[in-house]
């Protein structure tokens, strides 16, 4: 009776599983393209990358999309705000701590301003989509040009915040502006 009992269970236990009761392991990457986990890289171009979900293709669309552009924004800021540091300091070893406080946080909140939306200029490259369990996942690479943006952009934001410095910061503002907008600075990795 007892082993008629433990294969009933099997039986059962078996039947179940292979009716599809019990819901397989969900693998969110199961249609993630390979070239979304890779990092792109170009000469002067910025590439975000973004994932949407949602129950609505078009919505997960531009879900990803508006986090590839949130990525390409993250990621000049970042750049940007380091390799100002860095060139500031290099530049001006005389100026006052205040001042270049002053300074460094005038372009922070500048260029944060120009970067809280998305940029114009982010180009879709590539894009693909799947849906599974009624859910839509959207993968989506955008690039950006920086080099471009770097000669309008920035170049706009450092003349503004340079006509407010001190005048000491001014005294040598096209040796830190020639660093800065130049070709040669701010590679991108």
């Amino acid at each position: 009776m007892k082993q008629n009992l433990s294969t009933f269970l099997i039986f059962i236990i078996v039947v179940f599983i292979g009716s599809g009761c019990i819901p397989p392991d969900p693998d969110p990457k199961k249609c993630e393209p390979k070239w979304f986990s890779k990092k792109q890289t170009g000469e002067g171009i910025i590439y975000g990358v973004g994932l949407g979900d949602a129950s609505n293709r078009r919505v997960a669309k531009d879900l990803s999309w508006s986090k590839a552009a949130a990525d390409v924004n993250a990621q000049i800021r970042s750049r940007v705000i380091n390799e100002v540091k860095k060139t500031f300091y290099e530049t001006y070893t005389t100026v006052d701590d205040e001042d270049a406080r002053s300074f460094i946080d005038g372009v922070k909140n500048n260029l944060f301003s120009k970067t809280d939306r998305p940029l114009d200029g982010c180009i879709i490259e590539k894009y693909a989509d799947c849906e599974e369990n009624n859910v839509w996942s959207a993968y989506t690479l955008v690039q950006f040009n920086f080099f471009g943006w770097r000669k309008t952009i920035l170049k706009g934001i450092f003349d503004e915040e340079l006509s407010k410095a001190a005048d000491e910061i001014n005294a040598q503002k096209n040796e830190f502006l020639k660093e800065m907008v130049s070709t040669s600075s701010l590679k991108i990795i």
